[in-house]
């Protein structure tokens, strides 16, 4: 759409980052009446329609206004479906291993940035300026329809989801809320289907401990009022807030959305900059991957704390170089400024990125789990609204002191 030229190119910019979370806001509580209802199955299979008609549209578009509209839609099913996955995953994993294999959730989740880090940059800000996207598709001359491959590609994955859920297993404890014990015990018997146990010891105790358990949250309130209103369920929900905010305050958004922008001002050449963003995403899956080896062996608020910390440290250090080398002709510096977002991730991705989810998944009762898990994931979707609206502006005002 190429509109670079134009004087309000940077509010464009902060336009289409910003449409894009407040859809995430308003889509992710409206989740859990979806996923609550109709069942955490449903919950995943409404996002992806989403998704694939705003790809569809946004794709197509022949104007910035069109193109803005259904990036409010595709924020709704991406930040939905970011919270109904973990929802799912922690209701069908096993107790003992619930922090290992909901972190596949962070390791699938960075896969993505680095697919769309290799073969191509925020797709929004490509679509905005006109530009080549990424470092993939920075090589081919595609003119100024160069952003709508990757953007067509962006309807293949909830393409493959929708397509797969009529085999995934919907969650055991929904559908004892539902008072569908029959179908519960089913899915339990066949999760932990296992030679050694041919009389299906294990999930006949597991089935009686949630039946059990089901009965009790029945006779409960689930309404955000008795959020609110029950203390323990309002630590619960603040503990959920204030997790998210704090992760996505550790500096991850900006480095992760504006990293070519970054680069560029370290002084890097055009394919540099789309080359350290992509290296650093495939950097941060496989530092995702190590996590799921380590989150079990420590207690989460430690361990995410650890995180926090590390992150903060090598941020200060990152700020000093930039303040002291930015604009010189000092190499070894400015490289040292690209290592340090390396170290950055060792933090961020072992100990917060699959982290959080876990951790909302287990502070919250099944009956409310939705809206918790919802609720940390709104706040997140709020953080990237303060952090990317005000991230062009800030870049061209006050420089690395952002």
């Amino acid at each position: 759409m190429k509109l670079d030229t134009l004087p309000n190119a940077t509010d464009l910019i902060s336009t289409t980052n910003g449409l894009f979370q407040t859809g995430g806001v308003i889509g992710t509580l409206i989740m859990p009446w979806i996923a609550d209802k109709w069942g955490r199955k449903w919950g995943c299979a409404v996002p992806c329609m989403l998704l694939i008609i705003s790809g569809a549209v946004m794709t197509g578009s022949v104007n910035i206004g069109m193109f803005l509209a259904f990036r409010f839609f595709s924020g709704a099913g991406s930040f939905m479906i970011l919270a109904v996955v973990p929802i799912l995953m922690n209701e069908i994993v096993p107790v003992s291993l619930r922090g290992a294999l909901v972190d596949i959730h962070g390791v699938m989740l960075v896969l993505g940035y680095t697919i769309q880090g290799w073969q191509s940059r925020t797709l929004a800000d490509a679509a905005t300026h006109g530009l080549p996207v990424g470092f993939g598709f920075f090589f081919w001359n595609g003119g100024a329809n160069t952003w709508r491959p990757p953007m067509a590609l962006t309807m293949v994955w909830p393409l493959i989801l929708l397509v797969g859920l009529p085999f995934l297993p919907e969650s055991p404890r929904w559908l004892c809320m539902q008072g569908r014990d029959a179908e519960a015990e089913q899915i339990l018997i066949k999760l932990h289907s296992d030679p050694r146990d041919p009389e299906n010891v294990v999930a006949a105790a597991e089935f009686y401990q949630i039946q059990k358990q089901m009965q009790i949250d029945r006779t409960l309130g689930s309404s955000w009022l008795h959020i609110i209103r029950k203390p323990s369920y309002r630590k619960r929900a603040l503990l959920a807030i204030g997790t998210c905010g704090i992760v996505q305050c550790s500096g991850v958004l900006v480095i992760n959305n504006y990293g070519p922008t970054l680069y560029k001002d370290l002084g890097f050449s055009p394919v540099q900059q789309l080359l350290y963003p992509a290296a650093w995403l495939t950097f941060a899956w496989g530092m995702n991957a190590l996590a799921m080896l380590l989150v079990d062996r420590f207690p989460r608020p430690k361990y995410m704390a650890f995180g926090v910390l590390g992150c903060m440290s090598t941020l200060i250090v990152e700020a000093a170089l930039v303040a002291t080398y930015l604009g010189t002709s000092n190499k070894s510096a400015l490289l040292a400024c690209v290592a340090m977002l390396i170290v950055f991730q060792v933090f961020y991705a072992l100990c917060l990125d699959g982290t959080q989810f876990s951790y909302l998944g287990e502070v919250f009762p099944t009956h409310i789990r939705a809206k918790g898990i919802c609720l940390g994931v709104a706040m997140i979707s709020l953080m990237n609204i303060m952090w990317l609206q005000s991230a062009p502006i800030a870049f061209i005002n006050i420089g690395w002191k952002f």
